[in-house]
This record gives C-alpha cells, structure tokens and sequence, in this order.
C-alpha cells in the first residue's frame, strides 16, 4: 500500500515550545503517513523538524498561499490547515484520508474538536462551523486535486480573517462538500492570543469588506444574514 503524504500548513506566533509539541504529535502519531509541516511565522521564530519555514513579514495570508506552493513541491496528495493551539491526536491523519476517499471531489473534512478536562475524562466541545448555513472547516484537511477543483487554495486578498470561510463557499458551490470526520480528533487549548486580537481589530473590516465584495453580489443567496453570521453552532456527533 502507497503511504500518502501529507503536508500540514501550520501558522503560528505565539509558543515554539507548542509548535515543538504539535510537530513531534504528527511524526509519532502517524506513522503511517508521510508529514511535512511547514511552519508560518515571524522571523525570529525557531523550532525544529519543521520541513519549511515561511515568514509573515508580508502577512498570514500571503505567507499561508507561499506555504502551500512549498507543499505542493512535496508531490503531497492532501493538504491541512492548522492552528497552534491545536494539538493532533492519534491517527488523526490516516482517519481522516479514509474519510475523505469516501466521498467525491471536491471535498473538504474537518477534524473533530476534542476537549480533555483531565485524563480520565474527554468532553466533546465540536463545533460545526459555518456560514449562511454552509459550513466551513477551522482545521481542514482536502486532497490536492479538490484545492485545483476548488480554484486555489487560501485566497491571499485575505489579510487575517475569512480565508477558511472562503475556500468552504468555493467547494460547496464548485459543487462539493464540507463535513466532519468524528474519527479524526483533535484537541483544542484556547487560550489568550493578544497578537490575534490586534489582527481582528485592524484587519477584520477590510477582510470582511472583500468577503463581501467576492461573494455578495456574485451569489444573492448568500446576501442573507451578512450582519449576523453564525459561525459556530453546538452540535453532538455521538
């Protein structure tokens, strides 16, 4: 059986030591699969086992679109989106393919949100995310020719925010799909991030002025409730 590769997009600025810990999660708990995580990130920023490094001096969009066109020289078959308070947990990955080669391209599946209040206890948070009633993946694995199918991966117009919104609307009305693999979990620390605060304050209306400007007027079904997206909504998977 080919082993798959996979390359992990991964932007971070805030904690070596768990951009250290996520890296070594997805080389031990994935040993049957080929990963190589490209790291996004200020300059002065040092981790090691990371297959690339790009810098965000030009911003998070710009350096997230760079990191894609490295994982791609990687001859990979699947590309995911992560953050750095997300922790993988085992097998995530090869359950995950399997998800995903179910279903028809283009396709998006995201992981599954796990909480772990302590070590005999998982509470399930997941959070089906979406937009206009069409949901979007926060942390989103798809396969190669689904990121062609879908016209691109992330837009780089995007400064900080929508672009995850944005690749979920391309693949819904490229006639594909968002859903969630409750097999492939991951466990998420939020925590106080003062560097995504101040990207939401200065970056959010442009962003949100050019989501508008993509989508609004191109397609009137999305024109609804564009003053108050819901995009989180609890839901039980089991």
């Amino acid at each position: 059986m080919l082993i798959p590769n996979v390359s992990i997009i991964l932007p971070s600025a805030r904690n070596p030591q768990r951009v250290q810990d996520i890296i070594r999660a997805f080389t031990t708990g994935n040993s049957d699969v080929n990963v190589r995580v490209i790291v996004c990130a200020p300059a002065d920023f040092k981790v090691v086992g990371a297959y690339h490094f790009i810098d965000t001096m030009q911003g998070p969009a710009i350096a997230t679109a760079q990191a894609y066109s490295e994982a791609i020289k990687f001859d990979c078959d699947y590309v995911a989106w992560w953050s750095d308070e997300c922790m993988p947990q085992e097998n995530c990955l090869r359950n995950m393919i399997n998800f995903i080669d179910g279903y028809k391209e283009p396709f998006i599946g995201e992981f599954r949100r796990i909480e772990r209040e302590n070590d005999w206890h998982k509470v399930d948070h997941h959070m089906i995310y979406e937009v206009c009633g069409y949901q979007y993946a926060r942390w989103g694995m798809m396969s190669v020719k689904s990121v062609e199918l879908c016209g691109g991966f992330f837009d780089p117009e995007f400064h900080a925010h929508w672009g995850d919104v944005d690749l979920g609307l391309r693949c819904w009305l490229s006639g594909g799909k968002v859903a969630t693999c409750i097999d492939a979990m991951v466990s998420v620390q939020d925590q106080p991030d003062t560097l995504h605060a101040g990207n939401w304050n200065r970056y959010f209306e442009k962003d949100l002025a050019y989501m508008r400007s993509k989508w609004q007027l191109k397609y009137p079904i999305m024109e609804r409730s564009w003053e108050s997206w819901n995009c989180g909504q609890q839901l039980s998977l089991v």
